[in-house]
């Protein structure tokens, strides 16, 4: 049986969506228990310490239910740690003695003694680490080759106080959102911190941990791979002295779907077209990319600014038809009360089974303008731009 199982719900991903669950077991085969100077009781401590548990009960599920792939790591990091570099000359942590394979517990003292061999460090290299990379690095290529795009979502959790190896008088706020600019966009970091601001949760970008897992073939290479990681301070959903589930849990069960969906909506709109019928026919916006024919629409109007506006389906969530055109009509008439020129359009999935969305291409819209139309509709984004820049995907608040 291989050390990580990919869970979803009809054999493959049927949306760009991998969950990584690298921390969550507790799970030490008694090969490599043998290995480890801890105690029963010492061990005990240590995984309550080290492990970031219930992850996968808070993140699984909701991949599998959005059609996406949970990667799930069977073995305690305990026995290996996948998020480490191989080569402890890169791997940072190694200085303390827990690189791919930890040599020291989190009080920085002997985990493995000096019987632990190079080969001993090899043959869990060669058996658990190595498949473990290759494992996930080709369920991302799977997806690239499928969707044209990945989404991972790294699900980790973190003590409420620091543990000795981390050496941190970081902040530690209910939620750390933690990426890698090349990986993840400013709006989309800005979305998903204002997803958890909204529950009520303090949100933190890459503190008291930072960067988020990509592997090595794709990292800082592949743009189509999007990746954050979402840590969760364990206060809020367990008691870390137990390690058993708090009231809190379901609700912070509640808050990881909702993270998960606001990061999958926020890359379905960035890969999105953008479809407008103007007077010299069909318009096609794309989010990073210019539109010389817009631009030349700008200036003939005299205008330097533009945003691409729905009102259906507030929030990302399907609304009723009724209720869709109701909204519609009421976004038109305001444009009109305002004097704000607009041509329709319709927006149009890259993927899946996501309905086009009548829309309306503003001109001469301010950026602020457009954030308050856009929030007082319930809309979780927006398209902007200006004469002569690539369209901007935005996050908005709901107002």
């Amino acid at each position: 049986m291989p050390n990580f199982e990919i869970l979803n719900a009809t054999g493959r991903a049927t949306s760009p969506l991998l969950v990584h669950i690298p921390h969550s077991s507790t799970s030490i085969p008694e090969f490599y228990r043998r290995q480890l100077l801890l105690t029963e009781a010492g061990l005990d401590r240590e995984l309550l310490a080290m492990t970031d548990r219930y992850t996968r009960e808070l993140f699984a599920e909701h991949a599998v239910a959005k059609g996406g792939s949970a990667f799930v790591n069977r073995l305690s990091r305990l026995v290996f740690d996948p998020e480490r570099f191989e080569d402890d000359a890169l791997e940072q942590m190694s200085q303390i003695g827990m690189g791919a394979v930890y040599m020291s517990t989190s009080a920085l003292r002997s985990l493995r003694g000096s019987e632990f061999s190079a080969d001993d460090r090899e043959a869990i290299l060669r058996d658990l680490f190595r498949p473990y990379a290759e494992a996930l690095s080709l369920e991302v290529s799977n997806q690239l080759d499928r969707f044209g795009r990945c989404l991972i979502i790294d699900a980790h959790s973190f003590p409420s106080k620091p543990l000795r190896y981390e050496g941190s008088t970081l902040p530690r706020p209910d939620l750390c959102i933690g990426y890698d600019g090349f990986h993840a966009s400013e709006p989309f970091i800005a979305a998903l911190e204002r997803t958890g601001r909204k529950f009520g949760w303090c949100v933190g970008r890459n503190t008291p941990f930072s960067g988020s897992y990509v592997p090595l073939a794709h990292y800082r290479k592949d743009p189509r791979v999007v990746s954050v990681m979402l840590e969760i301070n364990r206060s809020r959903y367990m008691d870390e002295a137990t390690g058993e589930r708090a009231s809190t849990f379901e609700a912070t069960r509640e808050l990881a779907g909702r993270m998960i969906g606001t990061a999958m909506l926020f890359e379905a709109f960035r890969n999105a077209r953008f479809h407008t019928k103007i007077p010299d026919g069909d318009l096609c916006i794309r989010v990073g990319e210019r539109s010389p024919r817009l631009d030349a629409l700008l200036e003939s109007r005299g205008h330097q600014s533009w945003a691409y506006i729905t009102a259906y389906n507030p929030n990302g969530q399907k609304a009723s038809d009724s209720a869709n055109e109701r909204a519609q009509n009421e976004l038109a008439q305001e444009l009109t009360s305002q004097g704000l020129v607009s041509y329709p359009g319709e927006a149009t999935a890259d993927i899946g089974d996501w309905p086009p969305e009548p829309s309306l291409l503003i001109i001469g819209v301010t950026e602020p303008q457009a954030l308050e139309l856009a929030g007082r509709y319930e809309q979780a984004a927006l398209v902007v731009g200006d004469s002569n820049q690539p369209a901007r995907l935005l996050a908005c608040d709901s107002r």
